[in-house]
């Protein structure tokens, strides 16, 4: 289930980044903060879906290459312009989203050893 949320995030992801600009979403101001919202719901989703902290920087590293071949693709799409903010407001959420995940395990954990339900 979350390999599918993953792959609809990506799906999502790709095909926005690559709308025309006449056809994009409209987001105004907050076009730094959509960024980093669908990158972060990415690293959520990837972390969820592939599930190994020996994975994270695997993850990031292919989150962080989608986002800058986006980025470069849309030098090619009418009404669309390259942003190298917008690649680090990517960056950022892919790896926020990413984080809040191992945080959310680590804490799972902590408190499962607290409870006596895992060996030390």
């Amino acid at each position: 289930m979350a390999l599918y949320a993953f792959a609809a995030v990506v799906v999502a992801i790709v095909v926005l980044s690559i709308l025309p600009g006449k056809d994009s979403v409209p987001v105004g101001h907050f076009d730094k903060l959509a960024h980093f919202a669908a990158y972060a719901a990415a690293g959520l989703t990837g972390m969820a879906a592939f599930g190994r902290l020996s994975r994270v920087w695997l993850l990031f590293a292919a989150l962080m290459a989608l986002g800058g071949g986006l980025e470069g693709a849309q030098i090619f799409v009418p009404g669309r312009q390259a942003g190298w903010g917008d690649f680090i407001a990517n960056v950022a959420g892919a790896g926020f989203g990413e984080m809040a995940i191992v945080m959310a395990w680590n804490l799972r954990s902590s408190a499962r050893v607290r409870s006596g339900t895992v060996r030390r």
